[in-house]
């Protein structure tokens, strides 16, 4: 399964300090959190839908 969102930085050089620190995180953080989301959304189905019909039985 594919999630949409993504974290990225784009001119990455620019976006970080000298300590490796994000000059303006709350974008990034942001970013991260929705796909987060998405991604805990995914798992959660998939495990729902793996109990009701194990995989053993789709392969046959």
């Amino acid at each position: 399964m594919t999630v949409r969102g993504s974290v990225s930085f784009t001119n990455a050089w620019e976006q970080f300090d000298d300590q490796g620190r994000l000059s303006e995180p709350r974008r990034a953080n942001s970013a991260l959190a929705h796909t987060l989301v998405q991604l805990n959304w995914w798992a959660q189905t998939l495990r729902a839908g793996r109990e009701r019909v194990p995989y053993e039985r789709v392969r046959g």
